[in-house]
């Protein structure tokens, strides 16, 4: 006699063996979905490269710049280059505010044996005098009958009205702007502005107790005019504001170091282009149109232990000096002056210097 042990697990053996049965003709019934599913990984792999093909094409916007002045033509120069040569189709649109303004296409052939080049102009709308705005250029390519974009590149651009002080005739009056600029360049300028200015002839009446900003004229050399440079640091001193736009040479002693007997500042602080966009990120810092943003810079040098900044060209030192007093003096080596014209930057970026060196100073804060 079969135990009734034995005879319960019969029963339960044969139904584990249907159930094995009935998993198997699960996954056969469903292999014909399980095969299709791995062709098309193998598919999709396929695919991959031709994204990557894609890395093969690139923009690159020729002018760095990004100020534009409102109600005017600017032209543009992109290039594009590819490791493989195709025929295509360069296209680009012009957005203010999600409103495209202007649109345009060119043919290209790019390739390994040279990138292609495309030039563009757009007409940049009249701004309202005292506002910003911003825009944005975006420039595609693609193949030749295709729609899908091989490359994109969007140029950010910032429109600015032609003047810098609208509204601020007032606040300019208060700022008792006393000029001393023996060629004339940047009191011409100032004139044009309609930025009013007292000509100052004589440099030992800079240092004169007041609070009257002290501009020094753009293009002036400390070795021509040898008191200048203690003068500047002595009106400081006595509570002016000063702001010397780009000398072209000659040596600025360093106060609060040995060899030089002239008031020591609670600040001394040396800077290069980024203090431009501290003052306004909407302006370039890097490059202007036509001009160089840095046409002067210092470079310190110590002597006889006398510790100065020798004016250099161009940008090999430090185009900042900056020297904290109850006010601010500045020693700009940008080219304010002489970019005047060439785009909104070098205009704009003049009225922060005058709110700077005006303002109040930073506080220093101790732990």
């Amino acid at each position: 006699m079969t135990p009734h042990t034995v005879a319960r697990k019969e029963p339960l053996a044969i139904s584990r063996l249907f159930r094995r049965i009935g998993i198997i003709a699960h996954f056969t019934r469903r292999l014909p979905h399980l095969l299709l599913f791995a062709l098309f990984c193998c598919l999709d792999s396929s695919v991959m490269p031709a994204t990557a093909a894609d890395d093969t094409v690139a923009i690159s916007a020729v002018e760095p710049w990004a100020d534009v002045f409102g109600g005017s033509e600017v032209v543009l120069h992109f290039t594009i280059s590819s490791t493989e040569a195709f025929q295509g189709r360069a296209g680009w649109r012009f957005v203010i505010d999600n409103r495209v303004i202007s649109r345009g296409e060119a043919n290209i052939q790019p390739g390994p044996d040279g990138p292609a080049s495309v030039e563009v102009k757009i007409a940049v709308p009249p701004v309202k005098a005292g506002v910003i705005i911003p825009a944005t250029l975006t420039f595609t390519v693609a193949a030749e009958g295709g729609t899908t974009p091989l490359a994109t590149l969007e140029k950010p651009l910032w429109i600015f009205a032609a003047s810098p002080f609208t509204d601020r005739t007032e606040w300019l009056k208060t700022l008792d702007i006393h000029l001393y600029d023996p060629d004339g360049k940047t009191a011409e300028r100032l004139k044009e502005a309609d930025v009013p200015f007292t000509h100052v002839g004589n440099i030992e009446a800079l240092a004169e107790p007041g609070e009257s900003l002290v501009l020094i004229g753009e293009g002036l050399s400390f070795a021509d005019y040898r008191a200048l440079p203690e003068t500047v640091v002595q009106a400081a001193a006595a509570g002016h504001p000063v702001l010397c736009l780009a000398p072209t040479g000659g040596l600025l002693p360093i106060p609060g170091t040995g060899g030089v007997d002239l008031p020591a500042p609670s600040r001394l602080s040396l800077r290069h282009n980024d203090v431009i966009t501290e003052l306004d990120k909407r302006l370039d810092a890097k490059a202007w149109p036509a001009v160089d943003v840095t046409v002067a810079s210092l470079a310190i040098r110590c002597e006889d232990d006398l510790v100065s900044g020798e004016v250099m060209k161009g940008h090999t030192g430090w185009p900042w000096l900056e020297l904290t007093y109850r006010h601010r003096m500045v020693v700009c080596g940008f080219g304010i002056i002489a970019g005047w014209d060439a785009g909104p930057a070098p205009r704009f970026l003049f009225t922060r210097l005058l709110e700077y060196v005006t303002g109040p100073p930073v506080k220093e804060t101790h732990p």
